[in-house]
């Protein structure tokens, strides 16, 4: 249930933001070609007769329809098509790409610096794939350590593969098998495929991204050709207005999508965090986990008293955990 709700909340969001980001342009586009085409067949019989005249050839001429005319239907059939090709290149890297790129992203240069990979030869290696096997996740797993004082446990998960991330004060500070607790929780995010489909999202925000500056590529361009030709200073006034309304009405589209899904997907969150709950204390019991959330109190994850909040209060949790 909390998939389809993320997975819904994800499309809608995405559409949105394409709708507003690409289709209104595209729409825009069409109708000032649309426009363009009109005036000139308008003049296309003066400029004819004129080159008659003057003994020109007009073959070379354009006339004729060069646009079809607009419908919201085509508006959307291109947006999807501007959609999925700025979307594919980042949801493939993302598919593709090794999982410690991404969590040297999450983590930065600083902590990244202080982190490396456990061995399954070592002793939290070993604890690992213990935890692993009774809770029965199979997929691929890898361990990272971050040499920091502070506590930090996060899972990063892709289609076939999952990486959990835990600091070093956040093993030295529980006690063993709470740390084991900690883990299968964790686990539990990678085997339900807790991150992907919000990974997924931010990966079609880059894309967003590329699309935005291919447009102003193509902005840019067209302006300076028109400066070449010395095209009249109204012209140019208004033409840099309306691209100046067009990137205000991207902004409100990235605004309402990013809304849109934050509102849906921490509510889903605080649900998944319940759920990867339940999951450690079914393979190791609640206790454990009820000791570690009391023990790491407040510091172990910020907590939103509102929509936004990504985490459940630790008082809830435990309260689930204990009964």
């Amino acid at each position: 249930m909390p998939e389809l709700v993320r997975l819904m909340a994800v499309a809608a969001s995405l559409f949105a933001m394409w709708f507003v980001s690409a289709g209104l342009l595209i729409h825009g586009s069409v109708w000032g070609l649309y426009g363009l085409e009109s005036g000139w067949n308008w003049f296309y019989p003066d400029v004819m007769r004129f080159a008659q005249e003057m003994k020109i050839q007009g073959d070379w001429i354009p006339g004729g329809e060069w646009v079809s005319e607009p419908s919201w239907r085509m508006t959307v059939e291109w947006t999807l098509w501007v959609a999925v090709a700025m979307s594919a290149y980042p949801v493939l890297s993302y598919c593709v790409l090794p999982l410690r790129s991404q969590v040297k992203s999450v983590l930065g240069p600083q902590a990244w610096a202080m982190t490396s990979r456990v061995r399954s030869d070592e002793i939290l290696g070993e604890v690992f794939a213990s935890v692993k096997q009774e809770t029965g996740v199979k997929k691929p797993v890898s361990l990272y350590l971050v040499k920091t004082g502070g506590p930090l446990a996060f899972a990063m998960g892709a289609p076939f593969r999952g990486t959990v991330v835990l600091s070093q004060g956040l093993v030295n500070g529980l006690a063993p098998d709470e740390v084991r607790w900690v883990m299968a929780h964790e686990l539990a995010h990678i085997r339900y495929r807790d991150m992907m489909l919000g990974a997924l999202w931010i990966s079609s925000i880059r894309g967003l991204n590329v699309f935005e500056k291919i447009k102003v590529a193509i902005i840019n361009l067209v302006l300076r050709i028109l400066a070449m030709f010395r095209a009249p200073v109204i012209l140019m006034r208004l033409l840099v207005s309306s691209i100046r309304a067009v990137l205000s009405v991207i902004g409100i589209g990235r605004w309402i999508a990013l809304k849109m899904f934050l509102l849906v997907d921490r509510w889903v969150s605080r649900r998944t965090e319940f759920r990867a709950d339940r999951f450690a204390a079914d393979a190791l019991g609640g206790e454990p986990g009820a000791r570690a959330l009391h023990r790491l109190g407040g510091d172990a994850e910020p907590l939103f008293n509102g929509l936004f909040a990504t985490h459940p209060k630790l008082s809830a949790r435990i309260e689930r955990l204990m009964s």
